[in-house]
């Protein structure tokens, strides 16, 4: 009796865990991705799929001027916040069941997982580094330039532009190594006035020279949205 009762509620749990492992987010997508429009125009859908993360794909067709169509186009719908310009590398990787094999497949960064001690070490890096450097810009409406490096997060350094307003303690503790004991490589884009501002930060791996594979791979600020996203599931 006991025995039938158990799996009677392993049956139900297990109904339970599998709704609501794939719980369907289209609807909540397509609200969010009308916000972004700037009148009630009548949009339509096709493709829309659910991923790991809450993440919906799929393809949207507005309507324009004079009701006329201006063909489908791709977004992504990730954390509520609807992306209409997605690259394709963000589509073969959020778009995905298998994110982390996805990130191997296109960058060599991998494999992304608890195990994976070095490139944990470089997110949780990257992820202070730039936080640093958005509240250095927010107080100096500027990141260092590559000249100042990294290190202006910590001193206020003589070198131009010097910042306006510096933190007492700094930005950040200390500037961290990458796992292999080497300096996160800084760089930052120059933009025309009206254009965000830019940086890129990066390290080169163990072996210290562009490309590679797994823990030879290259890894960027701009990877640090798919290596969050991954370790968020």
């Amino acid at each position: 009796m006991e025995v039938d009762t158990l799996a009677r509620w392993a049956l139900v749990l297990g109904s339970i865990f599998l709704f609501t492992g794939c719980a369907d987010n289209t609807e909540d997508a397509k609200k969010a991705l009308q916000t972004k429009f700037h009148t009630n125009s009548d949009v339509e859908y096709r493709g829309l799929k659910n991923f790991p993360g809450g993440v919906v794909c799929g393809e949207y067709n507005p309507e324009g001027e004079w009701g006329i169509r201006e063909g489908y186009r791709r977004f992504i719908v990730r954390n509520n916040e609807p992306d209409r310009i997605a690259s394709d590398d963000d589509w073969e990787i959020f778009c995905s069941k298998d994110p982390s094999a996805k990130l191997q497949d296109r960058f060599g960064i991998g494999p992304m997982n608890k195990a994976n001690a070095a490139l944990l070490q470089v997110q949780g890096d990257l992820n202070g580094l730039d936080l640093a450097l958005n509240a250095y810009i927010k107080d100096n409406f500027i990141f260092p330039v590559t000249k100042q490096g990294l290190d202006a997060l910590v001193n206020a350094s003589n070198s131009a532009p010097k910042p306006g307003k510096f933190r007492e303690g700094g930005y950040i503790d200390e500037i961290p190594l990458d796992p292999w004991g080497r300096p996160y490589h800084y760089i930052y884009e120059e933009q025309l006035r009206m254009e965000p501002r830019k940086y890129t930060l990066y390290t080169l791996g163990k072996d210290g020279v562009e490309g590679g594979q797994g823990e030879n791979a290259d890894i960027s600020n701009e990877h640090l949205k798919y290596l969050n996203h991954i370790m968020n599931l």
